[in-house]
């Protein structure tokens, strides 16, 4: 039996690239098993904790996908090790410190990691054909990833997933079968996820104020963090950059307008020990952050 471990970002995309992996790995002689990643600025934490109770050389592959393993090459970088991802930071490492040395990588800018992994697999695999449901959950997921929004499931399938408890874990087995529309639980979670956004809206408070050359607008949310970026983005309009600080997990998140050439991700890095997008990152409150949020005005415009 061959053994492969993945490890993905536990998120929409993540779980939808594990997902596309599992569709594409279909022989009855691979066992696979998952570990969801919290975040970038968990990720050394996270995969330390799993090598203390198993190996890299105990899988005959491992996958490391919807992740900027730029971080931990110096772990990860095996023969057994394949690492794929979309995000424009990681490619930019590979390009200006070079590949990895015996790790195979596909990384790749692109809208999704889900779309590219079905990209690279369905060219790797052409026997395998997905059906029309899993086909429907990559192109929403992929949708939501790259924020485009142009299919009505997108925003309510990400409610879903972070709904559920245990979201991962129930996700995955929900929709292994691909996207059938939403049965009478999910669409209850997603009225509830819209009750809350509109009561995170009603009582919202936002700080203003610069960086660098850049407006920003700031507020504090646990949850509907992207809606609230979105929200923040629309109502001031003068803002180029969005801020969401989570208060229960001392976590921030970072978003910009389509039009602004800055990127995020190394704003996130520099001021939150993280990383992610040039247009969404997300990091930690740090020493750092916290002098930033200093020059912050209180301001409301109801």
């Amino acid at each position: 039996m061959k053994q492969v471990h993945i490890f993905t970002h536990r998120d929409l995309d993540g779980a939808a690239s594990y997902l596309v992996a599992s569709w594409f790995c279909t022989a009855p002689d691979i066992h696979i098993t998952y570990t969801p990643v919290s975040s970038v600025a968990k990720m050394r934490d996270e995969i330390t904790t799993w090598l203390a109770n198993n190996s890299f050389e105990d899988y005959n592959r491992i996958y490391f996908l919807d992740l900027d393993t730029s971080s931990i090459k110096d772990i990860i970088d095996k023969e057994n090790v394949t690492i794929i991802d979309h995000h424009l930071s990681h490619a930019e490492f590979i390009a200006d410190d070079g590949a990895y040395t015996n790790a195979k990588a596909a990384v790749v800018e692109y809208t999704s990691c889900c779309k590219l992994l079905y990209k690279i697999f369905s060219r790797q695999n052409p026997s395998i054909k997905l059906t029309s449901h899993q086909k429907a959950l990559i192109a929403i997921c992929d949708d939501y990833d790259c924020y485009k929004l142009d299919i009505k499931y997108s925003k309510p399938l990400n409610c879903v997933f972070y709904s559920y408890n245990n979201s991962f874990d129930s996700f995955v087995k929900r929709f292994y079968n691909g996207f059938d529309g939403f049965n009478a639980r999910e669409l209850n979670m997603i009225k509830i996820h819209k009750d809350t956004l509109d009561s995170i809206i009603n009582n919202l408070e936002t700080y203003h104020g610069t960086l660098g050359k850049y407006i920003v607008v700031a507020g504090f949310a646990d949850k509907c963090i992207n809606e609230v970026h979105e929200y923040m983005l629309q109502e001031y309009d003068d803002a180029d950059i969005s801020i969401v600080v989570m208060g229960s997990t001392n976590r921030v998140s970072w978003r910009k307008q389509t039009d602004c050439p800055a990127m995020v991700n190394e704003i996130a890095e520099r001021l939150c020990n993280g990383g992610g997008h040039e247009y969404a990152a997300g990091g930690v409150v740090t020493p750092a952050f916290e002098k930033f949020t200093q020059t912050l005005i209180y301001e409301t415009r109801k």
